[in-house]
């Protein structure tokens, strides 16, 4: 039963892969950060439209120092047992090709967290996500290698373990339950196991999070197959559309069912801007029918997620939001805000590095529109500034130092700076489809066309201050923005 209306993306600015479990009247929902930190944001509802934030499920993610921004914190899965909260997600390090999966556990959604217990290594790839059976046996459901050549040629297999309830570790041996739906489609990944009228339904995305993104369906009578698959797949997709509709790349759901018996999903989405996704993927909502054949419908009637969705009745959720932290990249920065003050410390590792801990302190761009401003001062030596970052290889900044002030914008790892400026602690920087502007003091400079902040891989634009240096510090005064964290 809806209770209103709300706007899609119920998560602005990258929030991807989301995840939701229902404990009571409160919803729980966790998304990716990849080399950003604090890691695996814990988002609580009591309508599925409107979301607090309330803690983070690792604070300080290890193992992120030298991996890309694109590494890191993979697709998290959060389901309850009764008693706690099991959160799994993997450190990816594709350079390497490792895949680290973990939980984590909570009584409370606000924490404390606890600290993760690894997997072992061969337990797959990536994308784990409990489920709990009805006897109160725990399972893992994730995507990995295929044992041997699948017949519909895909690349990769979901596969199901078995684990003790408290050591987490594997019990016996793993099953292999789908190579996804869709014939020769780019790596069956998220699963999620659901339990309903005494079937198994293994819900999956495929087709890759980019433009040909889709959501895909099978189901048995035990938990360790066979999976057959939905004769309607794919159940959720906005390829067909083009590109040129208000959201695309849509993909990577999960269910939940309301207090009152009604089915929702949360997906993930991308808002295009100027043909670039800025902020990456967002997360949606949309409402979920079951069929007389025990198939879902997702968005009946219109088969597609709209702006304007329904959502859920709910009380007031009296949690109270802990304000957007600071971002840092691949680790905390020794970032303190003080009277309205920002501090941060210097460090020798600059924007351009593809690795280490820089002196970073961001937020995330939420609209495609909006600017960010402060008066930076810098201090022993230092230099630095704000930035619009979409990656090391792609962001736009103004860099100052004690004598001047210019303009750096580097693409795709190349790099061209403007003429310099006189330095002034007034900065800011705005972006929208026309393109991103610095401000330098009372001079306004044409950086770079938006397009450049759609780069990155799996991550949304962050605007952020960062210092450079041995010594030294930044401080930024008078800071404020408009669609900016």
């Amino acid at each position: 039963m809806s209770s209103g209306r709300c706007q899609n993306p119920v998560l602005r600015g990258f929030h991807p892969d989301p995840t939701v479990c229902r404990v009571g009247d409160l919803y729980v929902c966790v998304t990716s950060t990849f080399a950003y930190c604090p890691g695996l944001p814990i988002h609580v509802s009591t309508d599925l439209a409107h979301w607090s934030l309330v803690a983070h499920a690792l604070p300080e993610a290890p193992g992120l120092e030298q991996l890309g921004v694109g590494d890191g914190l993979y697709a998290p899965g959060l389901r309850h047992d009764g008693e706690r909260f099991l959160l799994t997600c993997t450190i990816v390090d594709r350079k390497r090709q490792r895949f680290r999966n973990f939980v984590v556990t909570a009584t409370d959604p606000a924490g404390p967290w606890s600290a993760p217990v690894f997997l072992p290594e061969n337990l797959g790839r990536i994308d784990p996500t409990p489920f709990i059976d009805d006897d109160g046996a725990l399972y893992v459901v994730l995507n990995d290698l295929p044992p041997e050549r699948v017949p519909n040629g895909g690349n990769r297999i979901i596969k199901l373990w078995q684990l003790d309830r408290e050591s987490f570790a594997p019990m016996g041996e793993p099953s292999y339950l789908f190579d996804g739906a869709l014939k020769k489609a780019a790596t069956p990944e998220a699963p999620r196991l659901y339990k309903r009228g005494g079937w198994y339904y293994l819900l999956i995305a495929e087709g890759g999070t980019g433009f040909s993104h889709a959501v895909t369906m099978a189901r048995s009578r035990t938990i360790r197959g066979p999976y057959e698959a939905c004769p309607f797949n794919p159940v959720l997709t906005h390829r067909h559309l083009g590109p040129d509709v208000p959201l695309t790349c849509v993909g990577h759901a999960d269910l939940v069912q309301s207090l009152d018996g009604a089915w929702w999903a949360l997906a993930l989405a991308t808002r295009p801007c100027a043909g670039a996704a800025i902020l990456n993927r967002e997360t949606v909502l949309l409402p979920v029918q079951w069929r007389d054949d025990h198939w879902p419908v997702f968005a009946p009637g219109v088969g597609q997620v709209l702006l304007e969705t329904p959502h859920p009745a709910g009380p007031p959720l009296l949690r109270l939001p802990m304000a957007a932290p600071w971002l840092g990249l691949r680790g905390l920065s020794a970032a303190e805000c003080e009277d309205g003050v920002l501090h941060l410390d210097a460090r020798a590792t600059p924007l351009e590095s593809p690795t280490g801990v820089p002196a970073f302190a961001g937020l995330r761009l939420t609209e495609h529109h909006g600017h960010m401003v402060a008066d930076v001062h810098l201090h022993d030596g230092a230099r630095g500034g704000i930035a619009l970052f979409a990656d090391d290889r792609s962001h736009v900044r103004i860099e100052v130092d004690a004598a001047q002030a210019r303009v750096i914008v580097v693409e795709r790892g190349e790099r061209r700076e403007s003429p310099v400026f006189a330095a002034h602690e007034r900065l800011g920087l705005s972006w929208s489809d026309a393109g991103t502007t610095a401000q330098i003091g009372e001079q306004n400079y044409r950086a770079a066309d938006v397009q450049l902040l759609g780069k990155a891989d799996f991550t949304g634009a962050v605007g952020a201050f960062f210092a450079i240096g041995e010594r030294g510090k930044l401080t930024a005064k008078n800071w404020s923005g408009e669609n900016w964290g």
